[in-house]
């Protein structure tokens, strides 16, 4: 399995485990809407909105994240 961090928020959150010097936790999903791989991943330099609002913008479907 390959990480990528390409977006600024992906980078931040590795920045901060990679100074804690801790393993930084994923996770694995199956079965979820295409949508959220192609907002997760979207690259281009944005601080006006998150991939969450990307997913719901693309699926106008409310973007619902659990634990």
């Amino acid at each position: 399995m390959v990480a990528s961090f390409v977006t600024p928020a992906a980078n931040q959150i590795l920045a901060k485990y990679r100074g804690k010097e801790t393993p930084m936790p994923q996770a694995l999903v199956s079965g979820a809407h295409p949508a959220w791989e192609l907002a997760c991943c979207y690259s281009y330099p944005h601080e006006d909105f998150c991939e969450l609002e990307l997913f719901e913008a693309i699926t106008g479907q409310a973007g619902i994240v659990t634990r």
